[in-house]
């Protein structure tokens, strides 16, 4: 499922940019939403940045991070108490 969403992507990326070099002119406001709107596009690549370098983290990599994360909060609730 995931394959078939980042395919779909970069077909509509790809459709865009040969839309653009064709005819300019239909998606020249677009380009104006796209500068207002740059700050949550860039918030938006930085998650799915995020999302690709965990699926190819190795097992022992995420099994790790997880571990740290249950350690720190088991720290936390000893604090608490």
């Amino acid at each position: 499922m995931n394959r078939k969403l980042v395919l779909l992507l970069i077909g509509l990326a790809t459709f865009c940019i040969v839309l653009f070099v064709k005819r300019p002119e239909l998606i020249q406001k677009f380009w104006l939403w796209v500068v207002g709107l740059s700050g949550f596009i860039i918030k938006i690549l930085q998650v799915i940045y995020d999302a690709f370098q965990r699926w190819f983290e190795s097992g022992e990599e995420l099994i790790e991070k997880e571990k740290q994360k249950i350690e720190k909060k088991l720290i936390n609730i000893k604090n608490k108490l």
